[in-house]
């Protein structure tokens, strides 16, 4: 019995030292699901809004590397796999940069075909490892318009162009794969020829929750 009196305040007496020392008491598991929004520019803008408004309830890893293309994304998600836990949900779109070195640069590997094909084997690495995964058709550009030079407009265009057709190259593809759709053609919803206005990236966040709330419930 002496014995047991005095383990019991020797216990005691190490809790309140504890206690009184400051020392946190560890913190619980993130139970929330994870949510990789993986691309660009365009990507790194409307994750930081979509991580304020539901970052109560979903773990949002923000992955937007600007001027990356789907070349580009496809290397960077390998190591990113091998380095971190698979995401519950991953947000993936691509063509905006690819458009650029493509449609205006010439660059013969950057085609729609193969944007969709690069987005393809990245939806195909994710869910391997169980992970739900959104393609994004993409954004667009900031349609051409009065007051522009010939040349940008132009160019406007091509790009328009180069993503329609990786709109339809994603649609012909089979996989695991659910889709939304990012297109905004209103112009006053992009600050500049690429990037999206608050407003604008409200409205790609709308999209991407309703479309995991679907998921996610």
């Amino acid at each position: 019995m002496k014995r047991f009196w005095t383990v019991t305040i020797l216990s005691l007496f190490a809790s309140l030292t504890l206690s009184a020392a400051g020392i946190p008491k560890p913190e619980a598991a993130d139970t929330r699901p994870t949510v990789l929004a993986f691309c660009d520019s365009i990507t790194h803008g409307y994750s930081g809004y979509l991580q304020d408004r539901m970052n109560q309830h979903w773990n949002i890893i923000r992955q937007g590397f600007g001027g990356e293309t789907s070349f580009g994304g496809l290397a960077r998600l390998i190591t990113y796999l091998e380095n971190n836990p698979a995401p519950t949900v991953a947000v993936i779109m691509y063509g905006t940069n690819d458009a650029i070195h493509g449609a205006m640069m010439g660059e013969t590997q950057h085609t729609p075909e193969m944007v969709a094909q690069n987005m393809l084997q990245m939806a195909d690495m994710l869910t391997s490892r169980g992970t739900i995964v959104f393609l994004g058709y993409p954004l667009g550009v900031a349609p051409a318009r009065e007051g522009l030079s010939d040349e940008n407009n132009r160019n406007l265009r091509l790009l328009q162009g180069f993503l329609d057709d990786t709109r339809i190259a994603i649609k012909k593809s089979k996989g695991s794969y659910r889709i939304v759709d990012f297109r905004i053609q209103d112009r006053k919803y992009y600050a500049d020829a690429f990037h999206m206005t608050e407003a604008g990236n409200g409205i790609l966040v709308n999209r991407i929750v309703n479309g995991l709330n679907k998921v996610l419930d």
